[in-house]
């Protein structure tokens, strides 16, 4: 039997700090999607278990607690670490993936399922302080520092999802307002994401549809005080709300936390050198376009 015209085949978790709902559209049968989305749904329980710093027996922790020795280190956090310290260079450290310290100074310091503390580093080193040895798949940390990889943990679970998805062609990955989403939703139609004002948070300041791309936002309704430009350590000012088109949820995630951090006109300026399209709200409200976001 055909499924009905508007059946949605779909499931949400908690995971990596937020809700992950997995849908999947085009009239498809639940025999069809349920093993893909449960194995995709797999990838964020994954990354969180290597990359989360909530957790004192995640890889990520147990590389924080051996500062002055090579540690061997999964692909999963190696491609992280990597991709992380590459924005960081472009940015000249104003996204820094070793803030968990001050991070964990001003508030954002429980783990999401447990409520416990999260384990913190003695340490206030900087990403110069971490070099991957990519061959050998090897870090090694100059100085103690206390690792987050927030801004592209999610984003790389949403992009490894999608390799599962990927043969369904019609799916929505929606992490917190972080969606990937490709093909038709279960009315036959194309995706449309919305994205939030951050001074209005219950209405929308624009809405895009979104196939075969990712869109990812980075404001002051997530983390409010706990978005921090990683040069001063303290909270980015500037800026309410960044939201950027990108080929990759990882792209997309890095690129809205880093022009966060460099504020209204280096942040900008990052975005067109980057070649992306974003969707930029200052502190006053104003808004601006970059590259080809669609209108």
């Amino acid at each position: 039997m055909d499924a009905p015209q508007h059946h949605a085949v779909g499931r949400t978790i908690v995971a990596m700090g937020t809700t992950v709902t997995i849908a999947v559209g085009g009239g498809r049968r639940d025999d069809e999607c349920v093993p893909a989305i449960e194995e995709a749904l797999g990838w964020f329980r994954a990354v969180e278990a290597r990359c989360t710093r909530f957790d004192p027996s995640s890889e990520l922790q147990q590389l924080c607690s051996q500062p002055g020795t090579w540690v061997t280190v999964s692909p999963l956090l190696m491609h992280a670490l990597r991709f992380a310290l590459d924005v960081a260079e472009r940015t000249d450290g104003a996204f820094d993936p070793c803030l968990g310290e001050a991070l964990h100074r001003v508030g954002y310091n429980r783990h999401h399922a447990t409520g416990d503390a999260a384990p913190v580093a003695d340490g206030t080193g900087t990403w110069r302080d971490v070099t991957c040895d990519a061959t050998a798949s090897r870090v090694l940390l100059r100085r103690p520092v206390q690792l987050d990889l927030g801004a592209v943990a999610k984003g790389m679970a949403i992009d490894l999802a999608t390799r599962v998805l990927g043969p369904l062609g019609d799916y929505a990955i929606d992490a917190g307002g972080d969606v990937f989403a490709s093909g038709r939703n279960a009315r036959g139609t194309g995706w449309r994401v919305g994205i939030r004002d951050p001074f209005a948070p219950a209405t929308l300041a624009t809405a895009l549809s979104l196939n075969g791309r990712a869109v990812c936002t980075t404001a002051t309704y997530e983390r409010g005080a706990h978005l921090l430009d990683g040069r001063t350590q303290h909270a980015a000012t500037g800026l309410a709300s960044v939201s950027v088109l990108a080929p990759t949820a990882m792209a997309a995630d890095a690129a809205s936390t880093a022009a966060f951090a460099l504020g209204p006109t280096a942040g900008l300026a990052f975005l067109e050198a980057e070649g992306l399209a974003a969707f930029v709200i200052d502190g006053h409200g104003t808004r601006t376009i970059v590259g080809a976001w669609p209108r």
